[in-house]
């Protein structure tokens, strides 16, 4: 899995709303760097990292949307979604192509064996047709128009405050916001069998591991041990 790039250029005492675009610009660069891989037929691994890419830029969107105005935001948070999707769907069959194939190298007999490779075939099928939305979800000209509302989403909005708050002290309510929604599901360990649930924590954990990566240059380092817990 390809790691975040280190933001170029971050001061953590700078204006919070500068500093966000910034991480934003960057994040967003990330996901358009692996689109001709991801698109190549053999791009299994370029999928993978595409996908957890528009992932970060979607966590970071939402850890940075009190600084912008929702409804600038809103048309890219949905058209980010729908690629991420995208993504998700040829995801979803690689992975399970490739635990099938694992199976078939254990099967006991060739009836059984033939049996996996049906199954491989039509996931293999299904694979080819989320490939084919994926292409069409980030087509050049669709890819223009992202860039475009992720542009007019990067206007500040004025917090009324006399001095600016700055980008350190947005990272700390940001965690703590991530930390609150972590916790307020957290009890759905408790529920194993209880799939949206679970499902919801993970999304919880995961955008509070982005968070504190994010933000850990901010803070001397010492947030990156939280992150890998």
């Amino acid at each position: 899995m390809a790691k975040a790039k280190q933001i170029e250029g971050l001061d953590c005492d700078a204006h919070a709303a500068a500093m966000a675009a910034k991480v934003l610009r960057m994040r967003f660069d990330e996901i358009l760097e692996f689109r001709s891989a991801a698109l190549a037929p053999d791009g299994l691994d370029s999928v993978h990292d595409m996908r957890v890419a528009s992932r970060r830029f979607r966590s970071a969107l939402r850890d940075f949307a009190p600084l912008f105005d929702k409804k600038a935001v809103k048309p890219l948070k949905k058209q980010v979604k729908k690629v991420a999707d995208a993504l998700g769907d040829v995801r979803d069959q690689d992975v399970a192509i490739e635990a099938l194939g694992s199976l078939r190298e254990r099967a006991p007999n060739e009836a059984v064996a033939g049996g996996i490779d049906l199954l491989i075939e039509a996931r293999r099928a299904r694979r080819s047709d989320a490939h084919a939305e994926l292409v069409k979800q980030v087509t050049p000209d669709r890819l223009t128009r992202l860039c475009s509302d992720l542009e007019d989403a990067l206007d500040p909005v004025s917090s009324g405050q006399d001095t600016p708050q700055t980008f350190r002290e947005f990272g700390a309510e940001a965690i703590d916001r991530a930390v609150e929604k972590f916790l307020d599901r957290a009890a759905s360990i408790y529920e194993p069998f209880n799939d949206p649930l679970l499902h919801k924590l993970r999304l919880s954990t995961k955008r509070l591991r982005y968070a504190l990566e994010l933000f850990n240059d901010c803070y001397g380092g010492d947030l990156k041990s939280f992150a890998k817990h």
